[in-house]
């Protein structure tokens, strides 16, 4: 998939790597599904990123897309805005950061879902959360980071355009103190 290793990572200090993607065909999959919040259950999706990519670009995706199936985000095309995809029409959530995050800077990003409600921290800062129904059920694509692959598009258009790293998946929901210290301790 021509993922590139080795670039410098978001977090001062550390010797681990970032993920380069080239927003033509890269992408990152995990195929073991075994763990993954599925469900209604309870989740976070921890990562930091960077592009300058004005395109509409996924950062990670699991699940069906039939309606309320899906777990994923993007960032939409102009990178002012970024949407929760959950499958199916009026299902998905828009949020629309106070700037916009393709501005190539290092952004930490968590997503977290509770049951009944979707909420997006950028740089630590919480966006109102908006009510929300998920019921994600596995695909045979598992997770994906950088690119949305199902059974119904195995062939993605929202490639991502940039790097991604230190990609975490929670069983819980981060509290707001949580995201708060991730995001101080990764601040260059």
């Amino acid at each position: 998939n021509g993922v590139s290793l080795g670039t410098t990572g978001a977090l001062t200090g550390r010797t681990d790597t970032a993920a380069r993607f080239d927003g033509l065909n890269d992408y990152a999959q995990a195929a073991e599904t075994t763990g993954l919040p599925v469900g209604a259950s309870a989740r976070s999706v921890e990562l930091w990123f960077t592009t300058t990519s004005s395109s509409k670009q996924m950062l990670f995706d699991y699940g069906t897309r039939a309606t309320n199936q899906k777990f994923s985000l993007s960032i939409d095309a102009g990178g002012a805005s970024m949407t929760a995809w959950a499958g199916g029409a009026g299902s998905d959530k828009t949020f629309t950061p106070a700037f916009a995050v393709n501005d190539g800077l290092w952004h930490h990003l968590v997503t977290t879902y509770d049951g009944t409600s979707i909420r997006i921290y950028v740089d630590g800062v919480a966006l109102a959360p908006q009510a929300a129904v998920r019921a994600t059920v596995m695909d045979p694509y598992g997770f994906s980071i950088g690119a949305a692959l199902n059974t119904l598009d195995p062939n993605s258009t929202a490639y991502f355009d940039g790097m991604i790293d230190e990609v975490a998946i929670y069983t819980a929901v981060l509290s707001q103190a949580t995201v708060t210290n991730h995001h101080q301790f990764g601040k260059h």
